[in-house]
């Protein structure tokens, strides 16, 4: 019931960030598992800058671009020589309980039937910088008790380019030195 250090877990925001990070590992050696299996290679993937990939593929992003990185759970090669980002998630079963005292409880739902709108976009920037050999990225789904389920986001380039544009246009505006935006920013856009 204590964070590390010694202080107690207040929201179950922090708990559930404490159990996402205590079963990471687990997580990623059950996936390497079921990859070698295919004949996958999985490496520790660590930082990848954008900045790393060849120069043909940055001028051919949007100008403006903060510096950009990802990084990945881990790095899978096939045989066919394409890559993919992997990125495990692995979802706390506990909740806030439905009682008059503040406590937690055990509640788990189960891994996700897909790949959650919140997830897509560090996915994308995984696919981004891990170039052009990349075209599609692993999300594995965990929980506690119910198993998990392994997906694949493919690349949608279009998608990935009005992503970018809007992260430029943010940059510039509200980046180093910019203020920061209003409520509800870019609320209304036509873009």
């Amino acid at each position: 019931r204590r964070a590390e250090g010694g202080t107690p877990y207040r929201t179950v925001g922090q708990v559930r960030m404490a159990w996402g990070n205590a079963q990471e590992a687990t997580s990623v050696l059950a996936a390497a598992n079921y990859l070698w299996a295919r004949n996958a290679t999985v490496e520790e993937a660590g930082l990848q800058p954008l900045e790393a990939l060849p120069e043909s593929v940055l001028a051919a992003l949007p100008p403006g671009l903060p510096p950009i990185g990802a990084s990945p759970d881990a790095i899978v090669r096939w045989p066919d020589g394409s890559v993919e980002p992997f990125e495990a998630k692995n979802h706390a079963p506990f909740a806030t309980c439905r009682a008059p005292q503040p406590c937690f409880e055990v509640r788990d739902p189960g891994p996700f039937d897909g790949v959650a709108v919140w997830h897509v976009p560090q996915l994308y920037l995984h696919m981004l910088c891990l170039g052009e050999a990349c075209s599609s990225a692993l999300f594995l789904s965990c929980s506690a008790t119910k198993g998990a389920n392994l997906f694949r986001l493919r690349r949608d380039t279009q998608l990935q380019g009005l992503v970018l544009k809007f992260v430029a246009r943010f940059a510039d505006r509200h980046g180093a030195g910019q203020p920061p935006p209003p409520p509800d920013h870019f609320w209304g856009c036509r873009e």
